[in-house]
């Protein structure tokens, strides 16, 4: 619980005692006192107001103050007042009441204000005290007789005053506890922030290695990724210079495969094959012009693209540059082998051959004179 909290409980107070105050008013209103009395309410009214000052949360002091200032004008009326000797006893008892409110006070004041505060409070006392004998010395005056009934009410009303006193002041120590209580419990959160503080510290640490461990991997991983790029474009380079060869290595390599298969189908149907075939010359010009003699309706698939490998391999043999000619010259014999064994050149198989022989010439003829 704060100080703001306690001063709010004191303004209730104080409200207490301002409206109590205000009851002795108007309990008062037909008592009037000697000229020095209200010089010593006046001080009592200055006093408070410096209090107000110190006190600034307590904005209900002004009402305090109001009521004290009243007491001057109703004490006044106590100048034509008779028969003060029936009273004598009843002032003994308010200065007895009043010296337990000076008590009460400075308990108040010790607890729970500053060194300023209470000089001013001490001050009021001092007031209240002289007032005490100012009303003691005026027993000897006249007064009403009803004053003594008025003067049973002031007393009740002190005790009242009294009573609110030493309720602020439990009400102080209450509210001490329960600070200390309270910071007992601010202490003991404070203390677990700290083993919090150090656990984090911790973790701190465990992450400032894994991040570490973590670049590491990061970096192995680009080491890896930058050679395997390397290696996957040296592969593509390899392969594109073994494409370069490939054909010429197939050819090489089935050249002589090829030539016993060629002798051994003229050995069986030599009739048909030489009436079917053209033979292909020792030229370009003548090689190529035997293909397109064969490029029609009657031709066998199997029979054209026997006559496509025979030309390869002697352009091959003319040509001593590798040309990429050649390679489609191997494609276009290894599809039409895949036909049946009688099956002859349809017209889409024609109009190929005849766009592919005329348009690989010219290219044929530039790798024979390079």
């Amino acid at each position: 619980m704060s100080d703001e909290s306690s001063i709010g409980t004191l303004e209730k107070k104080v409200d207490r005692l301002s409206d109590e105050l205000a009851a002795i008013r108007e309990v008062l209103k037909a008592v009037s006192i000697i000229p020095s009395l209200a010089k010593k309410v006046e001080a009592i009214d200055s006093d408070l107001d410096d209090v107000k000052k110190e006190i600034r949360p307590i904005t209900k002091i002004d009402e305090l103050l109001t009521s004290v200032k009243n007491v001057d004008t109703s004490l006044k009326e106590v100048q034509e007042s008779k028969d003060i000797q029936s009273i004598g006893q009843k002032m003994e008892d308010i200065a007895n009441t009043i010296m337990s409110i000076d008590s009460g006070i400075k308990t108040i004041s010790d607890s729970r204000e500053g060194e300023v505060m209470i000089k001013k409070i001490d001050d009021v006392l001092l007031s209240i005290k002289d007032v005490d004998g100012v009303l003691q010395e005026s027993i000897s005056n006249d007064a009403k007789q009803e004053i003594g009934k008025n003067v049973e009410d002031i007393l009740s009303i002190i005790t009242i005053l009294e009573k609110t006193v030493h309720d602020s002041k439990g009400t102080s120590e209450t509210q001490t506890e329960i600070i200390t209580k309270k910071v007992d419990e601010i202490q003991s959160y404070v203390a677990s922030l700290s083993s919090l503080e150090e656990r984090i510290d911790e973790l701190s640490d465990s992450f400032g290695e894994t991040k570490e461990i973590v670049g590491i991997i990061v970096r192995q991983l680009d080491d890896i990724e930058r050679k395997y790029n390397k290696t996957l474009t040296e592969v593509n380079e390899a392969l594109s210079v073994i494409g370069k060869f490939v054909d010429t290595d197939f050819v090489a390599g089935t050249k002589s495969k090829e030539k016993k298969k060629k002798e051994k189908t003229q050995e069986k149907d030599s009739k048909k094959t030489q009436s079917e075939t053209v033979d292909p010359g020792d030229t370009l010009d003548e090689i190529m012009g035997s293909l397109l003699k064969l490029v029609k309706p009657q031709t066998e698939a199997v029979k054209m693209a026997e006559a496509l490998e025979v030309a390869r391999d002697k352009l091959t043999e003319l040509i001593k540059v590798h040309s990429p000619v050649l390679f489609q010259f191997g494609k276009v014999a290894r599809d039409l082998k895949s036909y049946p064994s009688t099956a002859t050149l349809n017209e889409n198989d024609i109009a190929r051959l005849n766009k592919e022989l005329r348009s690989w010439i010219p290219k044929l003829k530039e790798a024979y004179s390079g």
